[in-house]
């Protein structure tokens, strides 16, 4: 089994490089669609010990620039002003391909019931990538009807990439 040898300096500080971004002040993008949408989470970086793994193409994109494997996860705060109800879910997509699980589904009432937020929670898991792969969170609202969603508050949504290998 591949890993770090900790006797051996040139393998050292491989695995463990993370980023870590939020929405930062963006609570205006409408994030509602009814086909699977990148949506602005790579907007500011809050932490990270990179050098050169990970690089921010767009605050939609993020391109992976080693072989091996990462760990994902995201928190999505949602919320949005409208009598309809939402149902929106979140997934990540490399090379514009869905890979790993669906979020947990965040279903709101509607405003009038006091229910105008919730949140797309994606559990964390792994995902082997290699040189060159483009990386993005889609959301999706699975209701037919049309309804303005928005990132709820600022710095409130993350996306976490942790090089495991």
């Amino acid at each position: 089994m591949a890993g770090i040898n900790f006797n051996n300096f040139s393998s050292q500080a491989i695995a463990g490089k993370f980023i870590q971004f939020s929405n930062g002040t963006d609570t205006t993008t409408d994030l509602y669609s009814e086909t699977y949408q990148a949506i602005p989470i790579f907007t500011f970086e809050e932490f990270s010990n990179y050098s050169s793994e990970f690089t921010k193409n767009s605050n939609t994109e993020i391109q992976v620039n080693f072989d091996g494997i990462v760990s994902i996860n995201s928190v999505v705060l949602i919320t949005y002003a409208s009598e309809e109800r939402s149902l929106m879910t979140s997934r990540v997509f490399k090379n514009s391909s869905a890979v790993g699980s669906l979020s947990s589904v965040s279903y709101m009432r509607s405003t009038s019931s006091s229910s105008d937020e919730s949140a797309c929670i994606l559990n964390p898991f792994f995902l082997p990538v290699n040189d060159g792969d483009l990386i993005e969170l889609r959301m999706v609202n699975t209701f037919i009807n049309s309804v303005t969603t928005t990132f709820y508050g600022q710095n409130q949504s993350y996306f976490v990439l942790n090089r495991v290998s």
